[in-house]
């Protein structure tokens, strides 16, 4: 963490079962904002985690294979709403939980939405070896739906289509705003 420090946004996949021993390491570096803790803690767990530590970025994550949509995330699986990033995965780009109003709709609610195109099992085969020849079709398709946040292997290649688009800017990292 401190060769990450105000250089990299830090992802912690699967990190609910450490936050004991994760929270005083993020402390000790100064990297508290700049760390992702990515689980699947219940509302009133993520609720009691938040209470505690306020300024930690918590994100949620869902599996959208047979849902209603994320229009109607709340109702499903209720975000405290000082969670500002989701993960969602699915299988299908036209399922209604990654429509352009779905999406949308997380957007008004201030909630960022994160893919991952590293494997072609989180994204519908939306994935960084297709971008790399296609990156409209694939970075472009996403980010017009409505995605605001791309894991990908692919950094340098996915910073070069993001300037082509006019849709990047040098934000510092740690910076992040709840």
């Amino acid at each position: 963490l401190e060769l990450c420090r105000g250089r990299v946004l830090v992802n912690l996949d699967k990190a609910d079962r450490y936050f004991d021993e994760l929270i005083p390491i993020l402390d000790n570096t100064g990297t508290t904002r700049q760390v992702i803790l990515k689980g699947t803690l219940s509302p009133k767990k993520i609720a009691n985690f938040l209470d505690k530590h306020e300024d930690i970025l918590y994100m949620s994550k869902f599996k959208f294979l047979e849902s209603k949509g994320a229009a109607e995330i709340k109702a499903m699986y209720p975000i405290d709403n000082r969670v500002r990033l989701v993960e969602v995965k699915f299988q299908d780009i036209n399922h209604p939980a990654v429509s352009l109003e779905s999406l949308e709709k997380l957007k008004q609610m201030n909630i960022r939405v994160w893919v991952n195109t590293l494997a072609r099992s989180h994204s519908a085969g939306f994935t960084d070896k297709k971008a790399l020849t296609s990156p409209g079709e694939i970075w472009g398709a996403l980010i017009d739906r409505g995605f605001s946040a791309i894991q990908t292997d692919e950094p340098e290649a996915l910073i070069e289509y993001l300037k082509k688009r006019r849709l990047h800017s040098e934000i510092p990292v740690g910076v992040l705003k709840k």
